[in-house]
């Protein structure tokens, strides 16, 4: 009976479990420009052209963090990347890529 009981309560408590993760499609964006860059909330919108496409994309990227904080300060971040790109077109390339709840971001100069 025991056992019945605590197989009950386990069964509800994964029922009424709150999923913290957000299901996260993998990709990866590489900008070798940048045009406009807007911050919203829990969002960075980015509007420029990706490698190997000849026309300006904008593009919507979530930071879909546990808490507002942690997904704030990751846009922000990201939002610093992406406006340094805008200032030097040509010199750097913005990554953005995601496997978590929010992208990462990552600046690398272009080679000479």
């Amino acid at each position: 009976m025991k056992r019945l009981a605590l197989l009950g309560l386990a069964l509800a408590a994964l029922a009424f479990a709150r999923d913290t993760g957000a299901q996260v499609t993998p990709f990866k964006e590489t900008f070798v420009a940048v045009d406009a860059v807007t911050l919203k909330f829990k969002s960075l919108v980015v509007t420029g052209v990706l490698q190997g496409d000849p026309a300006p994309v904008v593009r919507t990227y979530l930071f879909n963090a546990v808490d507002q904080v942690t997904a704030t300060l990751a846009a922000q971040g990201c939002e610093k990347l992406a406006l340094l790109l805008l200032t030097k077109p040509g010199q750097y390339l913005l990554e953005m890529t995601a496997t978590t709840g929010y992208p990462d971001c990552k600046l690398s100069l272009v080679s000479p």
